[in-house]
């Protein structure tokens, strides 16, 4: 199982902490490590109450519940939110 959390919870934290910034302390780091793997169990804890049927319908619900705790994790560590400049091409 820690295995798999490790393989799980990697590729989004190397995202945020990959970046060039001040470095996070070791406790920082664990912490943001069980924030996003509880964000990801939550949302997927949420859809799985729904019954099955469109994916479309199941994504629509998943993104906004995650969104809305990626932003209230955001809020609560202080982190500043920089808005695109330019579209995506």
């Amino acid at each position: 199982m820690r295995r798999f959390y490790r393989l799980s919870a990697t590729p989004p934290v190397l995202l945020i902490h990959g970046g060039a910034g001040p470095r996070k302390k070791p406790k920082e780091k664990k912490l943001c490590r069980e924030a996003i793997a509880a964000v990801i169990a939550e949302t997927s804890v949420l859809v799985k109450r729904f019954p099955p049927g469109d994916p479309i319908v199941a994504n629509s619900l998943a993104m906004p519940i995650g969104a809305a705790l990626l932003l209230a994790i955001s809020l609560l560590t202080g982190e500043t939110r920089v808005p695109p400049v330019r579209p995506a091409a």
